[in-house]
């Protein structure tokens, strides 16, 4: 849906633009024009301002490029990239406005109706590409999984992780699978004990919702 709403609006940019260009039509009033788009910009900005503060939390450490691409909560990602490129949009607006009213050449807000067009179809692009993923059941982040590998290994009466597998059900919401090695004079109920133990410290390091499986299998002998 992310993918048409943007590419619709980019198509149509890119339409108007390209006519634009043929008919060679002069701006009419570039002051309002400006007006509108600073207007715009203004509220553009508002909103990018709140969008930056709600999501600080998500952010952490991360930039907002990295952020865009391992966050597991989609609506972040659209709100974000659609106030962004909306100012971005703006700016190129502007430029074209400027440009056209100076040179009197129409080209210039032509060429701008262009870019912001393509803008738009990018930004569809990179936001379909992103959610997409996460709504095909995309694994945690590798940082994560080394959290949730170390928290089993560490577990006393746990040897070894095998084949581990982490998968995203929603954006708070993961399934942790993995076998695990003990040893083999290990008895059942030290076995539940260990398992126990691991699954609280897997959820300890990790911030969503979690269910985790692990699969016992006794160390061979040397």
């Amino acid at each position: 849906m992310s993918l048409t709403v943007f590419w619709a609006g980019g198509v149509l940019a890119v339409v108007e633009g390209i006519a634009h260009l043929a008919s060679n039509e002069p701006i009419v009033d570039p002051p309002w024009a400006l007006a509108v788009l600073a207007l715009g910009a203004a509220l553009d900005g508002w909103s990018l301002r709140t969008t930056v503060r709600a999501g600080r939390s998500t952010k952490g450490v991360l930039s907002w490029r990295q952020l865009v691409r391992v966050t597991k909560a989609p609506e972040l990602i659209v709100v974000f990239l659609e106030d962004l490129g909306a100012l971005i949009g703006i700016v190129i607006a502007a430029a074209g406005v400027v440009l056209a009213t100076i040179t009197r050449a129409v080209v210039w807000d032509a060429l701008a109706s262009i870019a912001i067009g393509l803008l738009l179809m990018a930004i569809g692009f990179v936001v379909n590409r992103e959610t997409q993923s996460l709504l095909l059941g995309e694994s945690a982040t590798r940082e994560v999984e080394a959290s949730i590998h170390d928290a089993i290994a560490t577990t006393p009466g746990i040897e070894a992780v095998v084949n581990l597998r982490t998968i995203h059900l929603g954006p708070d919401d993961l399934v942790v699978a993995a076998g695990i090695v003990v040893p083999a004079e290990t008895n059942a109920a030290m076995i539940a004990g260990a398992i126990e133990e691991a699954e609280a410290r897997v959820r300890a390091v990790v911030p969503f919702r979690t269910v985790i499986y692990l699969e016992p299998q006794v160390a061979e002998d040397a």
